[in-house]
């Protein structure tokens, strides 16, 4: 188990998998809480292809894991 507290304690680096796909489920949950409606047609085009690439990532690891999609 993970202590949730040492890790926020810790300053993330932002050259990191974790680092990147923490920064695309941030743009997500931004556009999810403003309902879509008022978010610029650019900041949708990123969250669109932030939920492309952690999918991706997700197959990517199930798959290495021999895990059944």
């Amino acid at each position: 188990m993970v202590d949730n507290e040492l890790e926020h304690s810790r300053p993330l680096d932002p050259n990191t998998l974790n680092y990147r796909r923490l920064k695309m489920l941030e743009r997500i949950r931004y556009a999810v809480d403003k309902g879509f409606v008022n978010i610029s047609d650019p900041h949708l085009t990123k969250v669109r292809t932030d939920l492309k690439t952690l999918l991706e990532d997700i197959e990517t690891e199930m798959v290495n894991r021999d895990m059944k999609l």
